[in-house]
């Protein structure tokens, strides 16, 4: 499995606040699974900003 680079980490974590991305098109577009980029997000964001981002994203659905 593909490990990611600090600066796609940073890039993820940037389109996920930023934009309308969810783990699953993150998980395509860097080709790496889900759970990844859920691992990532949790591990780097703060508890109370990765809880909001993804109440916004499940509201967005």
């Amino acid at each position: 499995m593909k490990r990611l680079t600090e600066q796609e980490k940073q890039n993820i974590l940037q389109l996920y606040r930023e934009t309308n991305e969810t783990t699953t098109t993150l998980a395509s577009k860097y080709n790496v699974t889900e759970s990844t980029i859920s691992r990532l997000l949790k591990n780097s964001l703060p508890m109370q900003e990765y809880e909001h981002l993804i109440r916004l994203k499940r509201a967005a659905r």
